[in-house]
């Protein structure tokens, strides 16, 4: 897809790397393998150590989570989003195993301060967002691009990509990948925006960040397929069941 835009080839390892040494919560890919929950000694069981599938999964469920309360409570997406760039932080620094999802409300409420001091009481947010409107009205791109392209931010937020990229990185990014979807011809070069300034190896960074929102959205229907799956299974196993206890009703009478 980066190739599509004239993005040119890139090295499949390449991971980004922090440039600003004042940015202290951009991350490279291996740093993500080396975090307590996969890698806490405190626990003797297994139970106690998450692998990389299981990274993934547990900070979705906990990104839904947040998505499915702001949304009960009619908070913009935003919140939302801001909520889990603290939550994909905070597990930067902690275990999941320690800090477990049905504890989140018991630690909030009595150890908040913990939870800003493993944030590095660091609560100023930038989002994608700003970035993509300023992009689209410099370039011209029709809003349901930029809609789509803020879609897939939102989307992306399940996922550590906040850790990995800044946030006008993503930004071009997701237009890119939200051109690419709708099939939208763009011929102009989004990397000599005047309006957003873009990092010196953003081609770089952007091409790579493309990719991870692709693994990002095929590991997600990977998950779903196996949801799916699973779903089916234990509907047909109920079915036996009935049948069997069906059965097992009719013998006697039969008798």
């Amino acid at each position: 897809m980066a190739s599509h835009f004239g993005l040119g080839a890139y090295p499949i390892a390449y991971s980004p790397t922090m440039n600003d040494t004042s940015d202290q919560w951009l991350f490279r890919k291996e740093d993500l393998l080396a975090i307590p929950s996969n890698t806490s000694s405190q626990y003797s069981s297994p139970v106690g150590k998450h692998g990389s599938p299981d990274t993934h999964n547990w900070r979705a469920r906990g990104c839904l989570f947040i998505h499915n309360v702001a949304r009960l409570l009619g908070l913009r997406q935003v919140i939302a989003s801001t909520a889990c760039v603290y939550f994909h932080r905070f597990y930067m620094r902690q275990s999941v195993t320690q800090y477990q999802q049905y504890k989140w409300q018991l630690l909030l409420k009595s150890r908040e301060i913990a939870v800003l001091e493993n944030c590095c009481f660091d609560l100023d947010i930038t989002h994608p967002y700003i970035y993509i409107d300023k992009l689209a009205m410099e370039f011209g791109i029709p809003v349901y691009i930029a809609n789509s392209a803020t879609a897939h931010v939102n989307d992306s937020m399940r996922s550590p990509l906040c850790l990995l990229y800044k946030p006008e990185v993503v930004a071009v990014a997701a237009l890119y990948f939200a051109m690419s979807v709708h099939k939208w011809s763009f011929n102009r070069y989004l990397f000599n925006s005047q309006a957003v300034k873009l990092p010196a190896n953003a081609q770089l960074e952007v091409k790579a960040c493309i990719m991870d929102i692709l693994d990002f959205y095929s590991s997600e229907a990977k998950a779903e397929n196996e949801a799916f799956k699973l779903q089916q299974q234990q509907q047909q196993r109920r079915r036996r069941q009935q049948q069997q206890q069906h059965r097992q009703k009719e013998q006697p009478r039969r008798a």
